[in-house]
């Protein structure tokens, strides 16, 4: 993968029944050590990214914009299997 804005990213997941799960992605802003922001298609949403440096640590915040109640509704339908 190439973690650059515009750049696509396409992975499949393999679940314990067989099953493919393909995921579409396009990174939208990077920044260097401080944020990550990519759209993932099917169910179509936003996801950002954000590190902060605290002391020998890193703070990581995920924040997960859905384009609509009903993207967000199998989100939560598909992690509940």
């Amino acid at each position: 993968m190439e973690v650059k804005e515009g750049a696509e990213w396409l992975l499949t997941l393999h679940g314990p029944d067989g099953t493919d799960y393909r995921n579409r992605n396009i990174f939208a802003e990077i920044v260097e050590h401080k944020r990550i922001q990519y759209r993932y298609f099917e169910p179509n949403f936003t996801n950002t990214i954000d590190f902060e440096t605290q002391g020998d640590k890193t703070l990581m915040q995920r924040h997960m914009l859905f384009d609509s109640v009903a993207e967000f509704e199998i989100v939560v339908n598909l992690r509940g299997r």
